[in-house]
């Protein structure tokens, strides 16, 4: 009976040590998958998105993007599951575009998902794209000497019945007038009974035009303007800044592209040598 119970409670002291061994085994995997979670986040962790944006690095904080998420070069977003392939990407990679949703002037995060929910609302939109091929050099040039004049037909164009009619000549200069309090040149467009379009542009000296804005205004009271910044080479990547906001901002445009800028300048962590 005595060897009986010596023999059970072995047993028992035998199960008790295997237990405690694996509790420490499964602590110790726990601690090290830990340690490797936090030496490369996966894209749900991190508080930031890295990437370059010209010969810049940047480091964006996610509460100001819009889906929490910049998007490179190379990705195909519109494809299957585009995750591996973003999370594969890093600080030294070049980013394709960046959706930035603030409440101005704060330049804070809003942290909504609708776009232009409130008057106050500023979506900023950064986009970029590698100049390549051959030709590269001539495509830059011809990029520094245009300005945006056919940005500013196409978005005068009339949509009749689906399809678009460019103004005239005669009727641009007609309408054209300039509108003093905002510092721009104005025209006009009716689409229909719906809404109707405001166009503003902004004309250097030497006529050349450097900035367009579009507003549409709806009858149901709703409003959205959208500006244009010329796009710009930067090395070998052109570069393209867009403001979207309700018309109820418009008379600060200038100062929405500062803030923008500054914004955007906020973000840049280090520099690359030209």
């Amino acid at each position: 009976m005595k060897k009986i119970f010596t023999d059970v409670l072995k047993v028992l002291v035998w199960c008790f040590v295997c237990f405690i061994g694996f509790i420490f085994l499964f602590l110790l995997i726990s601690s090290i998958c830990g340690m490797t979670r936090s030496s490369s986040p996966s894209i749900r962790e991190k508080p930031y998105e890295c990437g370059m944006f010209g010969h810049q690095q940047m480091r964006i904080d996610r509460r100001y993007l819009f889906l929490s998420k910049v998007e490179y070069q190379g990705v195909d977003y519109w494809g299957g599951n585009s995750t591996k392939a973003h999370e594969a990407k890093g600080c030294n990679d070049p980013i394709s575009s960046a959706d930035f949703i603030v409440s101005w002037p704060a330049m804070s995060p809003t942290g909504s998902f609708n776009y232009l929910e409130k008057p106050d609302d500023l979506d900023i939109s950064l986009k970029q794209w590698v100049m390549s091929g051959p030709n590269k050099n001539d495509i830059k040039k011809r990029f520094e000497m245009q300005d945006m004049t056919y940005e500013l037909r196409s978005t005068l164009q009339k949509n009749i019945r689906g399809s678009a009619k460019e103004m005239s000549e005669q009727e641009f200069k007609q309408k054209k007038r300039f509108n003093s309090e905002l510092g721009l040149y104005q025209i006009d467009v009716i689409e229909g009974e719906g809404h109707q379009t405001k166009v503003y542009w902004q004309e250097t000296a030497d006529k050349k035009v450097t900035l367009v804005i579009s507003c549409l205004y709806f009858k149901m009271g709703r409003t959205s303007c959208n500006l244009k910044i010329n796009d710009l080479p930067d090395g070998s990547n052109m570069t393209s800044l867009q403001l979207d906001f309700q018309a109820g901002l418009l008379p600060h445009w200038q100062q929405l592209i500062q803030d923008s800028e500054k914004l955007i300048q906020s973000f840049t962590v280090k520099e690359r040598p030209l």
